[in-house]
């Protein structure tokens, strides 16, 4: 029965302990001026990664336009009817 409690008290202090270190990690002494910095960079940053996003790659487009012609023509030759050149003696 102690070692049950001794473990239930060592999980408690171990989850108590990092919940207090990172209270403290999220809310310094000047928290006002580096969560505007912090949030004006993060909104700039998504804004770039979404203007890369909306353009498209033009090479990765036509590879993959090639990849189904060639797909396609494979399909259709296996399709057609194959005839012996030489029948088999």
């Amino acid at each position: 029965m102690k070692r049950c409690q001794s473990l239930l008290l060592c999980a408690l202090v171990m989850f108590s302990a990092s919940a207090d270190s990172t209270d403290t990690r999220l809310f310094p002494g000047h928290f006002s001026g580096d969560v505007l910095k912090d949030i004006r960079a993060t909104s700039v940053f998504v804004q770039e990664q979404a203007i890369k996003a909306a353009t498209p790659n033009r090479w990765l487009i036509a590879l993959a336009a090639c990849g189904l012609i060639v797909l396609q023509l494979r399909r259709k030759h296996k399709s057609l009817p194959q005839r012996r050149i030489a029948p088999y003696a």
